[in-house]
Formats: C-alpha cells, structure tokens, sequence
C-alpha cells in the first residue's frame, strides 16, 4: 500500500515513463483534438462563452478518451473530457476569444501556437499540468470559480490523492461525491493526464457520467508523491499564484528536470504590449440603461470608475472592484486601492488590459448595495491628444437612486 512518499521505486517511475500523444494517458492526442477543431471551424461559443451544443457529440466521438452519458439536452459540462479539455485551451493562451459581428468565436492565439510546435512532448505535457494546476480557474467554464484557497485545482487535486490514501474514498457514495469535489471535469483530466484510471459504469438514460471505480495509477502515485510535498511545504506558492508570472512555472520545472531532463523550454506567452488608442466604452445597468464613455489608454482603472460613478451621478463613498479577462483566459480582478489586495486600480492602465472591441468586464462598486455594471468595449479609436483622462458621452434612460 502506498503510503504518498516517493520511494525510489517511484522516482524510477518518473524517469522511465515515456511520454507520447498516448501515454501516460490520451492528453496530447486528444488536446491536439481540440486546437485542430478550433483551427479548422473557429467555433462560435454560447453566451457564457462555451461550446454549442452542435459540437459537443461530434468531438467527443474523435477523442480517444470519450465519455458516454444518458442526457437528451446535454452541455459541455456534460462531456467532463471536453470541459476540462476547453478549460486547457482557455488557461493556457494557446486560444483567445474574438468578437465577430456580435458573437464570440474561438480561434487560435497564433503566436502561442508556434511556441507551442517547438514543444516536445515532455514540454507540452508539462505546460498543460502547468496549467490546469495553477491556472485552472473554473471561471472560466461558466462557474463561481476564484482560485481561493481550497478551490485551486491544485488542492482539489492534492486532496483527492491524500482522501484515497487514507481511505476516505469508500462507500457507496464516495464516486457521487466527486462530481462535486473536485468535479467531474478535473477528475477527467486526471485520467487524460494518467494521474488516474477510471472504470466507467453502464449509462443510464437521462443521467450524467456513470463512474464505477477510480484507481490511482503508479505514475500518479509518483507525480503526487513529488509535485504535492514540494508545493505544499512552501508558503510562497499561496501568496503568488494568482498573478500570471513566471514564478509558478519555474517552481514546477525545477521540480521535475532532475527526473525529466528533455524539460528545455516553457510555454511562456510573449509580453503583452501597451495599446494606445481611445477606448469607447458602453457601461450599462440594464438593456436600456447604459451610458458611453471614451478615455484615453493611459488613465488607471480608478479613473475609470471616477468616469462611470460621474456618468450615473453617483458619490464616490465606497470601495469597488473590477473583473476583466487575462491572457490566460481566467478572470482577473483588480481593487480600490484602500482594500490592499495584490492588484490595483490605480496601477492599471486601460491601455495595458489587452483588451478588443467586444471584450466585456465587470465594474462591482459599494459591496454592500451591490451595482454590478457591465462594461463593453465597443471600439479602440486612434489616440486623441484632445481627451484629458475620459469623456462623458451620449446615454440612455435616467439614473437610478443610488441608494436603495
């Protein structure tokens, strides 16, 4: 019985598995899937910014790992080898999401992709665990998310490992469990990664993924063993993982060269550049309540909301947030400066979001009144050297009552 040391029979594990598009599990062969789907349909998403449901049986039968299920009307949640497989191509950068004549279409992030070539297999296999460990804000899916504490995949990982290890897995209500914890789509991309080995039940009509049993495999047992003791014994890694540098990769890599020296390059996204330009905003309220605003790429988030509170005529007496997307797919959010938090407002430039015409954020302002704006960018305009930070523009339907 395995006791979660890495004994050196597992060390032997770690440096004689041979990685292929095949093994130690369907990783490769099936993410290589799903970026040839992309790059041949460029699919458009659904409002929550998923896969259509047209897509949905079509890509499960050409992946080597399909999952059967009994449901009529299924979503990608449905498929938990394809949601955990688009959560990969999400995280990673190797995709982006375009807005084209209204409608989010996913196509390929093509200077990723070419870094992403350069790869061999033990470097793209690292750079997907990289990912979905670190990165893999369920956000992104369409759920709650928030990499916060016990919901990092990394954890819910971590604890699934030390449950079986100490027989917390049993009964007959266990396998029910982990379609809440740590949810299907993670449980999946254990298995994709050949962390795990999954016994599928017979499907039952009307009803999700049936799963029979879940074993730990040896090559689990020896990247739990090494990966789970290293990270969790330094403090630093909870400190830092919510920002998008390198620190997170280079921990992961020095971990793993001493037993996988073919580790010579990372998937790192180039530097994303200062836009300048004239943003044009739509902040709204509600479909008929919405007011315009343009302001120059060099003002700070704060501006910002001081332009949004001054366009609904709202005082300026409580803190507030902003949500926006990150390269890596997953959402970011920055804070008024008082609260303290890793990121904000006034260190954020709107020129250095990344943002397209068609990119959508979250303005959150008096926490306890809850206004939650959403914010369209409609266009970026040539830079205007007569805009001094924002300007108020044209509106529609009359301020609430701040206060309710």
């Amino acid at each position: 019985m395995w006791n979660g040391e890495l004994t050196s029979a597992l060390e032997t594990v770690l440096r004689d598995t041979v990685i292929t598009d095949d093994s130690p599990g369907t990783l490769l062969h099936d993410f290589q899937t799903m970026l040839d789907f992309v790059r041949e349909t460029e699919p458009t998403l659904t409002q929550s910014q998923l896969l259509k449901l047209q897509s949905l049986r079509p890509l499960n039968t050409a992946l080597k790992r399909s999952i059967d299920h009994g449901l009529t009307r299924p979503l990608q949640k449905s498929f938990p080898n394809i949601n955990g497989l688009y959560l990969l191509l999400r995280v990673s950068g190797l995709t982006v999401v375009q807005i084209r004549e209204k409608e989010a279409t996913l196509i390929l992030n093509e200077p990723v992709v070419e870094i992403w070539n350069n790869l061999n297999a033990d470097e793209r296999y690292v750079a997907l665990l990289e990912n979905w460990l670190f990165r893999g804000d369920e956000a992104v899916l369409g759920e709650r998310g928030g990499l916060l504490g016990y919901n990092r995949p990394f954890w819910l990982w971590a604890e699934f490992v030390r449950d079986m290890l100490m027989g917390r897995r049993r009964g007959d209500d266990w396998i029910t469990f982990t379609r809440y914890r740590p949810k299907h789509h993670n449980l999946a991309l254990m298995e994709l990664f050949g962390l795990v080995r999954i016994t599928d039940g017979p499907t039952v009509h009307k009803q999700a993924w049936q799963i029979e049993d879940v074993q730990i495999t040896a090559w689990g047992q020896a990247v739990a063993a090494l990966l789970i003791g290293t990270v969790l014994e330094d403090d630093r890694i909870w400190n830092r993982l919510d920002s998008d540098d390198e620190w997170v990769s280079d921990l992961l890599y020095e971990t793993l060269i001493p037993y996988r020296p073919k580790l010579q390059q990372q998937l790192v996204l180039p530097a994303q550049s200062f836009q300048p330009g004239s943003y044009v905003f739509k902040v709204s309220l509600s479909p008929s309540l919405w007011r315009r605003i343009t302001i120059d790429a060099e003002a700070t988030l704060e501006t910002f909301s001081d332009a949004i509170l001054r366009a609904y005529q709202f005082d300026h007496d409580h803190l507030y947030l902003f949500r926006y997307p990150s390269p890596y797919g997953r959402p970011i959010q920055a804070f008024h400066p008082y609260m303290q938090e890793q990121i904000s407002v006034d260190e954020v430039r709107i020129g250095d979001l990344g943002l397209q015409a068609g990119s959508q954020l979250l303005y959150n302002y008096d926490f306890g009144d809850d206004w939650r704006f959403d914010v369209l960018l409609e266009r970026i305009d040539a830079a205007d050297p007569t805009l001094k930070g924002y300007r108020l523009g044209e509106k529609r339907g009359r301020s609430p009552q701040q206060y309710r």
